[in-house]
């Protein structure tokens, strides 16, 4: 059985990024966001990083035909379930083992469809309220390896100040209610999800900084190398002499999942356009996590 990598973590952390590049490893195969999977379905409007509507994609039409989910009665059930044992607030009284298999055997044909020579298939749904127990269904009867990617969470807030991505995308107004507030709950929340596994299963975890992999991505790179062991000099090679990133087939994710070729960069606009106000909401939410990353000090790690 080959084995899932998860990123999780939060949003707007660079993990379409970081899947971008894993995934044009022979080895690794990535996923993109599952857990949009079913609404993506049912809205029919949703493209594969191919360029094909996911319909119409040559990967992810197989694993549609074999698993049912052309049937939207179907698709409807799987959200429910996806709702009932994700989120954030089904902590509480809650069987997941229904959940559990479905997903499971999902994941199977997932697998089933990828080439002979894929050892990881990459699921990059991170671990923000709607996802947050997924890590943790998944390691029930699957193999898991969590790459913990965490970004200074004011970096996230400024990304969710100037709108939400997917609304761009669909032409829809991007700005997003209460976006301080909301990144400052929500960034503790996702990365609080990813300690607890770490916890769980410390083997299968590794955490990796936004800031440290832009800056310095062969020295990240070759942490996760050694973590999955999986020769990625080609990746780093790539990175290098900015190359074409060929493009896989991905789900959601932001509009880099398109881009061939792709320049590292550390966007940190936010120290200089970034309020007090939201600077010390921010503070006042996150402090534990952000002490624990060392996002307070100018130490990188």
């Amino acid at each position: 059985m080959k084995t899932i990598v998860y990123i999780a973590g939060y949003g707007r952390s660079g993990s379409t990024l970081l899947e971008r590049i894993l995934g044009s490893n022979k080895k690794l195969f990535g996923l993109g966001e599952v857990k949009f999977l079913f609404n993506s379905l049912m809205d029919n409007d949703s493209y594969c990083s191919c360029g094909e509507k996911i319909l119409k994609c040559d990967y992810w039409s197989k694993v549609i035909k074999e698993t049912n989910l052309n049937d939207i009665n179907y698709l409807q059930e799987l959200e429910r379930l996806r709702r009932k044992n994700e989120y954030l607030h089904t902590i509480i009284f809650n069987n997941k083992n229904e959940y559990t298999e479905i997903l499971n055997d999902l994941y199977k044909s997932f697998i089933e469809y990828t080439p002979t020579e894929t050892k990881y298939v990459i699921d990059s749904s991170k671990t923000a309220r709607d996802s947050f127990f997924r890590p943790f269904i998944l390691s029930k009867n699957l193999n898991v390896k969590v790459i913990h990617l965490v970004r200074d969470g004011r970096g996230c807030m400024w990304s969710n100040i100037k709108g939400s991505n997917r609304k761009i995308e669909k032409g829809l107004d991007p700005k997003l209610k209460f976006p301080s507030l909301r990144t400052a709950i929500s960034w503790s929340l996702a990365n609080l999800s990813p300690q607890i596994f770490q916890y769980k299963y410390s083997n299968n975890y590794i955490r990796v900084k936004y800031e440290d992999f832009v800056e310095n991505p062969d020295k990240s790179l070759s942490r996760i190398s050694k973590y999955l062991d999986v020769d990625l000099s080609e990746q780093i090679n790539m990175l290098k002499k900015q190359k074409e990133i060929p493009l896989g087939h991905q789900l959601a994710g932001n509009r880099l999942r398109n881009k061939k070729k792709i320049i590292l960069r550390n966007d940190d606009e936010w120290k200089e356009k970034l309020n007090l106000y939201n600077r010390l909401v921010f503070t006042f939410f996150s402090w534990p996590f952000a002490l624990k990353y060392k996002y307070f000090f100018n130490e990188k790690k």
